[in-house]
């Protein structure tokens, strides 16, 4: 039995004895160079074999490979040893074919039909391996290295070649294995050197290098440069003159006229966008990180609303006429160059019955327009506007809860109304985004908050409490499932009258989407609900961990998947390559001490959290976000793990929790999103994950950590209902949805505790999504 391990110093040996010619070799006919013009042509040769396995690799990656000289190399092999028995394997998410042929005469074509016939899908699994067997014999491994698992055991007698034919490969592993394993590696993807024929590797005991090579390695992005660019904007447009710098370097530009800019960074490292009178804006970079756009607020004025038994008092030192609380803060209407136009509950006439009255009768030039229904219209600003659809109305922001301009607008009483604030499109989509295009209305009403005891908490938290006047309008719709869309493409797969013509309609498209990992993911989920076909999901699945090997956000996707499908060994390994791809983040010990917890490999578990401890121990918070997460899972390990202990004397492990357990994760670090807990009363408590100047020092405190993670905690429970609905805002990418992964655990079984994982794929923004139900019976998913 041989293990044998990829070592750095290997590819320095590797490296160093290699040298370059400029002839290479083509594969142009059976038979190689005779043997009089073959120079150091090797006297001894192998013994010829009398059975051959052939392992073919047959993953998405090898659909690119030249395989006409894969079979010339077996054309000419077979006719060298005229007669053997060949066992063929082919290898992708599973060991999906096996069977024996029997070689007469150098006559190999039935075989060679079938490893024509290949479909070429799917990622090699981390167990392959295992699946695979003892290997014994002369063995021909036809692969380019990539995905594979670096360690098998083998018989002692086993010799090894491996064969590639693929420009970009893993060549240290395919040359490592080789020579490990008494072969050697054959490189027919970048040719052989002067007067060599790769039939040598296969006749020679000898080791040698022969090929020219160009190493394909993954690289770590961790410390890799790169440009980086954007576009600086603030209430009034492009902003030119903005300084962006690289914090700690003599690296600096400027924004042009159109606000555009572009600047050299490296991750870890982070942007500093200065302006005079504005406030600096700091931006950590870090591998995902290509283009940041940043909007430098004017003027504006961040303050937080003081309530006192259900009234409302101004801010200190604000004039109300001329500040206006909006969802994203507090606007000064003097300086913010727009018309901004406001009524307030004393200017509003006695007449008017609804919000719509105080809109005619107070507001002159602002039209209302009827959109079919009696109850509901279109509030016009500077005309309105158009799009291919139509007219298009203001969108609302009613007491923090913004609602399109064709929702459902509930009906709010004149009597109830402090403001009324109408602003135009040109301010309203700088901050709201393009659902308020054609402007939006702003609408602070008398409502008082609840005092009530039961109520979600984050943060560990239990007295957060409600925020003022947030009164679940239900305004929720069901339809999660959907809110990524479903592309034509896609639809036809689901259209198919069965398993078999859905996947031959996935292979004629996925060149097309192969550059869109979540196209993957969105089949997978067609083959797993549809037609309830785990193996062929599970293959289209691992396409994201063969085509997106070093793309830790698209490899989360997978993960996220198979968490949910119950797939953990598989969710573990892709866990282990993002702590490879990102060993600076504190979310990938977490994440890969997490699904060690739930596999049963405690003291693993145990170890890296403690190595996440280690690391990361400056500037903890353990009352907030991941590190909260990890203290909670650390106490359960302690509570019901034997020789588990306080890894610290501060580490307090009493900190309060709720029978029920909320985590949010999410695979894009930008990603905006808005959880919203509804309480049975009617009453909510939200979170939001938005790039604003409040949040700033959270989203920078995500980077800088490296998490995507926070815990809420629902605090008591009866049979009535809670609601947990989410909204999404985008992530600066317009083609690229977030997935977001929700955990529900139930603290209260005996153990560790009763969880369900639920994956949410994010695209359809301003949405107010039902995501799932809880009381103390149960918890449901909505779809």
């Amino acid at each position: 039995m041989i293990f044998y391990f990829l070592k750095t110093h290997l590819l320095l040996l590797t490296l160093g004895c290699s040298s370059l010619v400029g002839m290479e070799y083509h594969l142009s006919n059976k038979k190689p160079a005779s043997e009089s013009s073959i120079i150091n042509e090797p006297r001894k040769e192998r013994k010829k074999p009398s059975h051959v396995t052939i392992l073919w690799d047959a993953s998405f990656s090898l659909s690119s490979k030249k395989i006409e000289q894969e079979i010339l190399l077996l054309d000419e092999y077979f006719e060298y040893l005229n007669d053997a028995d060949v066992s063929l394997l082919i290898l992708s998410n599973d060991v999906t074919f096996s069977q024996k042929y029997q070689i007469k005469k150098g006559d190999w074509s039935h075989l060679k039909l079938k490893i024509r016939d290949i479909t070429y899908d799917g990622g090699i699994a981390y167990d392959i391996w295992n699946k695979i067997g003892k290997l014994s014999g002369t063995v021909l491994l036809f692969s380019d290295g990539i995905n594979f698992p670096d360690k098998t055991n083998t018989e002692k007698e086993l010799v090894l070649f491996t064969i590639n034919s693929r420009k970009k490969y893993n060549r240290l592993f395919l040359k490592t294995l080789g020579e490990a394993n008494g072969g050697s590696h054959i490189d027919l993807g970048h040719g052989i050197k002067q007067n060599k024929s790769p039939i040598m590797y296969l006749k020679s005991p000898e080791r040698q290098d022969l090929t020219k090579f160009e190493d394909y390695s993954y690289k770590n992005p961790i410390h890799k440069e790169k440009s980086i660019s954007g576009v600086v904007t603030d209430l009034s447009g492009p902003l030119e003159g903005v300084n962006v710098s690289v914090k700690g370097t003599d690296r600096i530009t400027t924004t042009d006229k159109n606000g555009k800019y572009r600047i050299d960074g490296k991750p870890s490292e982070s942007l500093i966008f200065s302006y005079p009178d504005r406030d600096s804006i700091e931006v950590l970079i870090d591998e995902t990180t290509n283009e940041e756009d940043i909007f430098m607020s004017s003027n504006l004025n961040y303050l937080d609303e003081v309530v006192v038994e259900g009234e409302t008092k101004s801010e200190a030192g604000i004039d109300s006429k001329q500040k206006i609380k909006t969802n994203f803060g507090v606007l000064d209407k003097k300086s913010s160059g727009f018309s901004v136009r406001t009524v307030t509950s004393d200017k509003i006439p006695p007449s008017s019955v609804d919000i719509y009255d105080v809109i005619q009768n107070a507001l002159p030039g602002v039209r209302l327009a009827p959109t079919g229904s009696s109850d509901n219209k279109l509030v016009l600003i500077r005309g309105g506007h158009r799009n291919f659809s139509g007219l298009v109305g203001a969108a609302w922001d009613i007491d923090g809860n913004i609602l399109k301009d064709t929702d459902n607008i509930p009906f709010i009483s004149a009597h109830e109304i402090e403001t009324v604030t109408v602003m135009p499109g040109s301010w309203a989509a700088a901050r709201y985004g393009s659902i308020a295009v054609a402007g939006i209305v702003i609408v602070r009403t008398r409502r008082t908050s609840n005092n009530g005891q039961d109520n979600p908490s984050n943060n560990g938290n239990p007295n957060s409490g409600f925020l003022n006047r947030n009164v679940y309008q239900k305004d929720a719709i069901i339809g999660i499932s959907k809110s990524g869309g479903t592309s034509k493409p896609v639809q036809k797969i689901i259209e198919s009258k069965d398993a078999s013509e859905a996947y031959k309609r996935y292979l004629e498209i996925r060149d097309l989407y192969r550059h869109f990992p979540h196209f993957f993911s969105d089949v997978f989920e067609v083959f797993e609900d549809k037609w309830h076909d785990r193996n062929t999901s599970l293959l289209i699945l691992s396409n994201i961990e063969e085509l997106f090997y070093d793309d830790s956000n698209a490899l989360k996707i997978a993960a996220y998947k198979y968490e949910e499908a119950g797939q953990l060994e598989r969710a573990l390994q892709i866990y282990r390559r993002i702590l490879r791809l990102r060993p600076l983040h504190s979310q990938s010990y977490r994440d890969l001490a997490n699904i060690n917890t739930k596999i049963g490999r405690k003291k693993r578990a145990w170890n890296l959290y403690n190595g996440y401890l280690n690391l990361f121990a400056e500037g903890a918070n353990y009352d907030d976000g991941l590190d909260q997460i990890v203290k909670k899972e650390m106490e359960r390990l302690m509570e019901h793990g034997k020789g588990f202990n306080s890894p610290a004397p501060n580490y307090s492990t009493n900190s309060l929790e709720g029978p029920i357990e909320i985590i949010a994760e999410w695979n894009q670090p930008e990603a905006e999103f808005e959880l919203q807990f509804v309480h049975p009363n009617g009453l909510f408590y939200d979170w939001k994950h938005f790039l604003t100047p409040e949040n700033d020092q959270r989203m920078l405190s995500e980077k800088k950590r490296g998490y995507s993670a926070q815990s809420f905690f629902i605090d008591s429970l009866s049979k009535e209902r809670w609601l947990v609905n989410i909204r999404y805002k985008g992530n600066k990418s317009e083609f690229i949805p977030t997935f977001i992964k929700l955990t529900i655990r139930d603290t209260r079984q005996k153990g560790f505790t009763e969880e369900v994982v639920k994956v949410l794929k994010l695209k359809n923004q301003e949405i107010n999504y039902k995501v799932a139900s809880i009381n103390s019976e149960n918890f449901d998913f909505f779809e």
